[in-house]
């Protein structure tokens, strides 16, 4: 009993700690994260935040570039000059405007990649968003949870059942 408890509660820090290093996510204006790829109105900027993960906080300062770039897409940054990191997970509400060119045709997938650098001018890791051209979209995403959003507690869940069963055997 005790083995399949310390195995349990391995696996479970285990989990935790899997994200990499310096990861970044170009998300919904409010925070929310976005499913890839993103039907997109042409012609109709939409605002984008970026999220940091936990271990930029350790990062004085930061800015943003692009790496590269579909034709048919335009970015305007909001914050054009580099500024602080002060918590974990930061997200930079209203990084930037995105807008697919009137010209592109209805159905065409297109993707742009934002460097995140550090105030040396050292690239630490990018993001990327794939944008689909669409007549009707609308500005409205469906916000995805995180991994160890719904990991953890189901995993929680399957060790109390496990442990409460394993007592009743007993």
């Amino acid at each position: 009993m005790k083995k399949i408890l310390v195995i349990a509660i391995v696996a479970l820090v285990a989990m935790i700690g899997t994200a990499s290093a310096y990861s970044a996510d170009i998300v919904a204006q409010d925070g929310s994260f976005i499913a890839s790829p993103v039907a997109q109105k042409v012609g109709v900027p939409v605002n984008y935040s970026i999220a940091l993960d936990a271990d930029f906080e350790d990062e004085t300062v930061m800015s943003y570039s692009i790496e590269s770039i579909d034709a048919g897409l335009s970015v305007n940054f909001h914050n054009t000059v580099p500024y602080p990191v002060t918590s974990a997970n930061h997200i930079d509400y209203n990084a930037f405007d995105l807008t697919i060119d009137q010209n592109v045709p209805v159905g065409t997938e297109l993707n742009l990649v934002i460097g995140v650098y550090k105030a040396d001018g050292t690239l630490i890791t990018t993001a990327d968003i794939n944008s689909v051209a669409d007549a009707s979209a609308s500005k409205d995403f469906e916000a995805i949870p995180e991994f160890p959003t719904v990991a953890l507690p189901v995993a929680a869940i399957l060790g109390l059942a496990f442990l409460f069963q394993r007592r009743k055997e007993e």
